[in-house]
């Protein structure tokens, strides 16, 4: 009675750690540092009182992506930080059409460096894949018109 062996079957390995770590983190070090880099350097050139509209767009993205994630309910109770440097960036904006330059208010640099220090808050307190998705939602709201990530109307 010999009958047919049993064939094994040999799966094809998959590289767990790998895996573990694609699953987490999306966005490379080096991306990540260069963000950070962007924000330090934004916020000095804040607290000089000699911003760009770069510096400016930076800033602005910068709450924007705060205000996306207290949207999905990472550090909600901090909205008031948010709506406060929105208001700041505002305010520089409209300072910027009427003379020519944005300028700088003395509750403008606390308000933007309350926003850069709850971002790196909620940057570690979330898994970069949550991170990455929310910067593609704000990407895609963008390119449908319908955020308010842009200059703010008159």
């Amino acid at each position: 009675m010999s009958g047919k062996k049993p064939r094994k079957v040999r799966w094809q390995a998959v590289p767990v750690l790998d895996y573990a770590i694609g699953s987490v983190q999306v966005m490379s070090l080096d991306r990540q540092n260069r963000l950070k880099t962007l924000e330090i350097r934004t916020l000095d050139a804040f607290q000089r009182g000699e911003p760009t509209q770069e510096d400016w767009a930076i800033m602005r993205g910068t709450a924007v992506m705060a205000r996306e994630l207290c949207r999905m309910g990472v550090g909600a109770e901090h909205m008031p930080i948010v709506d406060k440097a929105i208001q700041a960036l505002d305010a520089g904006w409209l300072r910027l059409e009427k003379h020519g330059r944005i300028g700088r208010v003395a509750g403008d640099h606390e308000a933007f460096t309350d926003l850069c220090e709850l971002l790196e808050v909620q940057r570690t307190n979330i898994p970069m894949r949550q991170y990455e998705k929310s910067i593609e939602r704000i990407g895609n709201e963008i390119r449908a018109g319908g955020h308010r990530a842009g200059v703010p109307e008159s």
